[in-house]
């Protein structure tokens, strides 16, 4: 029998911490590289409208839990006015700029690891995917990262455990979706057949659903999958209230906040396998400072917004 939680805590992060991305107490290190794609590498696919929004509220996100973040995106005009100090860091897309951010976060680990601190390495991405003899890539504006490339580079950064996040589409029509005239297929090129099949270390979130509408929400502004991770991971989907989001909470919260969708050719789907030896995904006991508990007396849908009405969180209790 299920037994049904009474309350839902979300963390409400109010405060950043220091941007070493150093754990003083916990020994841990967490390292987020969040990558944002309007523009697809192929000319001939319709740009997205929100792949920048959604990296850097994943970097904000980020930034609040005390993580070093990098961030690759192009931030529209909207964006820089809502994101000041995202836009202000943030790096274009290319290809030299990934490659010289993945040494940087190379750097970075090695150091936190001479001094004895595990480290974590979470990378994020949300814009066009594509695969050319079954092999899954990712865009950036001026290359693809196919899933060899992205090995080979969290290889090189070697960190203790990984997470990939990935929000891509196949794009050929739809309206308002992560990618307009686009379709999602399961990324073949990471999947556990193709890139971690001997990588245990490497745990892995992905939208793997096919043909559906609506994958961008004009009204948030956002993703929709995107926007349903970041609020699972403020906290929504911690069902059991321990502060922290397991894999298997973060696709349980994914997938009842689509079950209503009648037809699952339109309902977004989800893949999520934890690293070996860890169930979590994200930890956030040491950060939080506040928590907004939301009683199961009265039901409903909650958001929380920013003052600039930037939408963080969307549940129902």
């Amino acid at each position: 029998m299920v037994r049904l939680v009474k309350f839902l805590a979300i963390v409400f992060l109010v405060t950043a911490h220091a941007q070493s991305g150093f754990a003083d107490d916990a020994k841990q290190a967490q390292f987020v590289l969040t990558i944002g794609v309007n523009r697809s590498v192929d000319l001939k696919l319709p740009q997205l409208r929100y792949a920048d929004d959604d990296a850097v509220r994943f970097f904000d996100l980020f930034r609040a839990l005390g993580a070093r973040t990098y961030l690759l995106t192009r931030p529209d005009e909207n964006t820089r006015r809502l994101h000041s100090q995202a836009a202000a860091e943030a790096r274009t897309p290319t290809k030299q700029n990934f490659d010289d951010t993945i040494s940087a976060m190379r750097r970075d680990i090695a150091r936190a690891k001479k001094q004895g601190i595990e480290t974590t390495v979470y990378f994020i991405y949300a814009g066009h995917g594509g695969t050319e003899k079954s092999v899954g890539h990712l865009s950036l504006e001026d290359a693809a990262i196919n899933g060899a490339e992205l090995a080979n580079a969290l290889n090189t950064i070697a960190a203790d455990k990984a997470h990939l996040i990935i929000d891509a589409c196949y794009s050929v029509y739809l309206a308002f979706a992560r990618g307009p005239g686009g379709a999602r297929r399961p990324l073949s090129g990471f999947s556990h057949r193709a890139l971690l099949v001997d990588r245990d270390d490497i745990g892995l979130l992905l939208s793997t659903s096919s043909a559906r509408e609506s994958h961008e929400w004009e009204a948030l502004q956002a993703g929709v999958f995107s926007h349903e991770v970041r609020s699972g991971l403020f906290g929504a989907a911690d069902a059991n209230g321990d502060g922290q989001v397991s894999y298997r909470e973060i696709a349980a919260f994914v997938e009842r906040a689509n079950a209503a969708i009648p037809n699952e050719r339109y309902r977004p789907q989800i893949f999520a396998r934890p690293p070996k030896n860890s169930h979590i995904l994200l930890d956030l006991n040491r950060v939080a400072q506040q928590k907004l508990v939301i009683s199961g007396d009265q039901s409903g849908h909650y958001f929380l917004e920013n003052s600039l009405g930037v939408r963080l969180a969307d549940v129902h209790n």
